[in-house]
C-alpha cells in the first residue's frame, strides 16, 4: 500500500480524479488483509447458557393461568373475610 501511494504521488497524474477515485473505492480493503484474522467462534468467551424456545401462546396462556389463580385466590380471600363479617 505504501508502495503504491509513494508511486502514485511522484507521477504528474496523481491529482486527477481517477486515482484518486481508485484510492478511495479500495484503499481501505488492503490494510484489513494484513490484520490477524479474528478468533473463530469456538474460542470466543463464555457464551450464555442456551434457553429453550417457547412459543407465545404457551407464555400468554401459562400467564393467564397465573392471573386467574391470582384473581380466584383473591376473590376467595375477599368472600372468606365478608362471611366472616356477617
Amino acid at each position: 500500500m505504501k508502495y503504491a501511494i509513494g508511486t502514485l504521488e511522484s507521477m504528474p497524474t496523481a491529482h486527477l480524479t481517477r486515482p484518486i477515485v481508485l484510492l478511495l473505492a479500495y484503499g481501505f480493503q488492503r490494510p484489513m488483509l494484513e490484520l490477524p484474522a479474528p478468533p473463530s467462534l469456538a474460542d470466543a468467551a463464555n457464551f450464555a447458557p442456551a434457553v429453550p424456545f417457547v412459543p407465545a401462546k404457551k407464555r400468554i396462556v401459562q400467564k393467564l393461568r397465573v392471573a386467574a389463580s391470582v384473581s380466584a385466590a383473591a376473590v376467595i380471600a375477599f368472600l372468606v373475610l365478608f362471611i366472616a363479617r356477617r
